[in-house]
């Protein structure tokens, strides 16, 4: 009888394993809170682009002894295009695609590494970028569920596009497709947590402190002296002619499932332990 109970509870055991290793090993291997996201970067992008940044003999001295080994990679561009932000994602990468010779690839890992890709005229120069790895919004996406709640919406993930504009200080956007519409979460600097938008309210804001950085008055004096332009960050401006209440990230995106999963493991143990109960009674009477 007790070899009985001991096998029962050592297939129970054997049941509750796995899914507790399962959900650990992307955050064990890369740092990801959710596989999904893991399937949503590599699909992202294409099979030349990822052997391009594979190709060691691209490689400068920085990266001696470097290798992907399949890691999943995030493209980076290098600026937020404001004079575009009114358009289309599709638009605007298509844009930064044309005009930028310089591209950044966070590589994930337990501890990351970002590349710099110089592309001119079909040359093709990698290292290691002077942007340190790591960055609030990259940490961000290792830590986002697929199925994230963003703005008291509940949607799924289908791309992610990074613009990061910290070097001219302005701030990085990154852009999460959904199949709900599109998030913008933006972020003033790199150790402040981002800001979500809807893609429609980024635009509005955007296009108008685009015009407030190019506008005369903050352009020229009344002598004709140049100023400089616009000097106000994005987030103040939009704070100067609207109210707005930001709203933060919401990380519990499968808070369903954890709930699921933890129902599930409640209800063996509680099996379990009304199955040893019912035993132990038997063999007392028997």
């Amino acid at each position: 009888m007790r070899r009985g109970i001991l096998l029962f509870l050592l297939v129970v055991i054997v049941l509750l394993f796995p899914i507790n290793v399962y959900a650990s090993n992307y955050e064990e291997e890369w740092g990801f809170k959710d596989e999904n996201i893991v399937t949503v970067l590599n699909s992202q992008m294409d099979t030349k682009e990822y052997a391009k940044i594979n190709d060691k003999s691209s490689y400068n001295d920085s990266l001696n002894n470097f290798s992907l080994n399949d890691r999943p990679a995030i493209k980076i561009y290098n600026e937020l295009y404001w004079e575009y932000a009114g358009s289309s994602i599709t638009d605007i990468v298509s844009h930064a695609e044309l005009v930028s010779h310089i591209f950044d690839y966070e590589v994930f890992d337990d501890e990351n590494i970002r590349l710099r890709s110089f592309e001119r005229n079909g040359n093709v120069s990698i290292g290691i970028s002077s942007v340190p790895p790591s960055l609030n919004y990259v940490n961000d996406i290792k830590e986002t569920y697929s199925t994230p709640k963003i703005l008291n919406q509940r949607c799924t993930i289908n791309q992610i596009f990074c613009f990061d504009g910290f070097t001219s200080h302005m701030g990085a956007a990154v852009y999460y497709c959904t199949d709900r519409g599109i998030y913008v979460k933006y972020y003033a600097d790199e150790y402040t947590p981002g800001v979500w938008f809807s893609e429609q309210d980024y635009q509005k804001y955007a296009v108008d402190y685009y015009n407030y950085l190019i506008s005369p008055e903050n352009n020229y004096d009344e002598n004709g002296n140049a100023l400089g332009g616009g000097q106000m960050p994005f987030l103040t401006y939009i704070d100067s002619i609207n109210n707005k209440k930001y709203v933060e990230d919401d990380k519990t995106g499968n808070i369903e499932k954890i709930a699921i999963v933890i129902l599930v493991t409640v209800a063996f143990i509680s099996c379990a332990i009304l199955i040893v109960s019912k035993m132990k009674k038997r063999t007392q009477i028997s």
